[in-house]
């Protein structure tokens, strides 16, 4: 029995050599791997982040630029111009804009209805639906929230801002076109006049030459 026991005794510290030369073993290979990935992460990993975050950096300063840029066009163009919700509520205009209104007050959330009750519904309703851009040629504004008696004439297009199929916003490009058509209507009546004034002797001569 004391010989087995020995023998036992033996064979377990062999056995537990054995896996302590196996921890360590792999205790060692854990190390390595760790030191490796460690120096992948190193090597690759961080170099890889700096560039995805200066990356993401211009693309954001780009972005900021072209967002101001777009801002300074807006502000800075020779057509007024409405942004509106699907709803046809006024969210931003432009000075040239405001320069309409003539002193009314901030028409930021106002329906676009009530401040211009004279615009073409449908076509702009059908805008919003269909999501095709609409030219309006002369339309005749006389009447600007509670203004009224005015004599402008417009010409508008309406662009609609798409997303995921369906329009999100609306866009209105305005031009005052009304020294245009007061000259034209002139220019009508003057030719008219002229066109009168030249038929009467006319007329009178093939009557003299008649009789």
């Amino acid at each position: 029995i004391r010989g087995r026991l020995i023998i036992s005794d033996v064979d377990e510290r062999a056995v537990l050599k054995e896996r302590l030369r196996d921890y360590k073993e792999n205790a060692e290979r854990s190390s390595i791997m760790f030191l490796s990935l460690g120096g992948f992460i190193l090597l690759f990993v961080v170099p890889l982040t700096l560039m995805v975050q200066r990356y993401i950096g211009a693309t954001r300063k780009t972005l900021m630029v072209e967002q101001q840029v777009s801002r300074e066009i807006v502000q800075h163009a020779p057509i007024g111009i409405v942004q509106m919700g699907a709803d046809f509520q006024i969210k931003d205009v432009n000075p040239i804009f405001e320069s309409f209104l003539s002193g009314t007050e901030s028409v930021i959330g106002t329906s676009i209805w009530d401040l211009l009750p004279e615009l073409p519904r449908d076509e702009l309703t059908n805008t919003v639906n269909s999501g095709t851009p609409a030219i309006l040629k002369g339309i005749r504004i006389s009447q600007i929230g509670n203004r009224s008696g005015l004599e402008s004439y417009w010409d508008i297009a309406a662009w609609p801002m798409m997303e995921a199929g369906k329009a999100r916003s609306l866009i209105l490009l305005i031009e005052d076109m009304t020294n245009m058509a007061i000259l034209s209507r002139q220019k009508e009546v003057l030719q008219q006049t002229i066109a009168h004034d030249l038929k009467s002797p006319l007329i009178a001569s093939n009557y003299l030459i008649q009789a």
